[in-house]
């Protein structure tokens, strides 16, 4: 799945990022604050286009992402994460 989020520093109170240890993930962080989630299905490579509206009041809005991933069997107990990304909306 993904995570978005308008957060990296702290979520609810809790500094991030947060170890997912407790979650079964020992070698995984959680770096986004989960704002909203958007789960995903397929293997390999995949992409997701997030469409967002042409609204002026939208420009210069940060905004964090972060992806999960079932890794049934790996080393972090079934759950694989990235590392955080963050992007910033533009005009044309």
């Amino acid at each position: 799945g993904l995570v978005l989020g308008f957060h990296a520093d702290s979520w609810n109170g809790v500094p991030l990022p947060l170890s997912l240890a407790a979650y079964g993930a020992p070698s995984c962080a959680g770096y986004v604050a989960p704002e909203c989630s958007i789960l995903l299905f397929g293997s390999g490579t995949l992409q997701k286009r997030l469409y967002i509206p042409p609204l002026a009041g939208l420009a210069g809005l940060v905004f964090h992402q972060q992806a999960f991933l079932a890794n049934a069997g790996g080393p972090g107990g079934g759950l694989a994460a990235t590392a955080a990304g963050t992007a910033t909306i533009g005009t044309r």
